[in-house]
Formats: C-alpha cells, sequence, structure tokens
C-alpha cells in the first residue's frame, strides 16, 4: 500500500486527519538534510513501522500549500519539517536533523 500523498488542498490534508493521523513532510529538492530525511521516512514506510499518510509537499513546486500550513498553524516554515497532525491538532513538528522517525513512530497509534 502506498502511503504517500501529494494534493495542493489543505482542507484535504485537514480533513484525513480527523479520521487517522497524518504526517506531513515539508522539503526542499536543494536541502541534503531534505534528502535525508526523505530516505528515512522511505524506509519507514517500507519496514511499515509508518502506517498513516505522509504528505509529501516540496516547497518549490508548492509553495501556496507551504504558506497555508504556516499560517495556519503558526509555525515557522523550515526544511526539512515533519508535522503530525491527529484531528486537525499538531502532536509532533521537527526541523532539520531533530527528526527522528522513533518520535515519530512514538506517537502514532
Amino acid at each position: 500500500m502506498n502511503l504517500t500523498k501529494v494534493t495542493s488542498h489543505f482542507s484535504e490534508i485537514l480533513e484525513n486527519s480527523d479520521s487517522n493521523p497524518v504526517i506531513i513532510f515539508k522539503h526542499s529538492n536543494n536541502c541534503g538534510a531534505s534528502s535525508d530525511t526523505s530516505e528515512m521516512i522511505k524506509k519507514g514506510l517500507e519496514q511499515e513501522k509508518i502506517k498513516y499518510p505522509v504528505y509529501i509537499v516540496t516547497v518549490q513546486n508548492m509553495p501556496v500549500l507551504s504558506k497555508k500550513i504556516e499560517d495556519y498553524f503558526n509555525i515557522k516554515h523550515e526544511t526539512p519539517q515533519v508535522i503530525l497532525l491527529n484531528k486537525g491538532r499538531i502532536e509532533y513538528v521537527a526541523n532539520h536533523r531533530d527528526i527522528k522517525i522513533e518520535n515519530i513512530i512514538s506517537l502514532l497509534p
């Protein structure tokens, strides 16, 4: 099952977080740390440690969505950035090298 999602609709992400947790992964194509985090998330999905949707937001391709996320949750934009949502609320935010797959997994039901 492919749990990676791409959307330009913030409302879709929020609605889906009502039924189960979702992860927003904001990254940049020009950032080595983003590439490392992308591999970590990919591995977590392949090993089925992450069992919920991961919305991938490439900031160069989706600047409007990236800005909506920043404004709605009043969190500073950074890349890479992982945001765990549950019922429309932030459960976890981490940036750069602070992103740890173990922390994400430990917060998932």
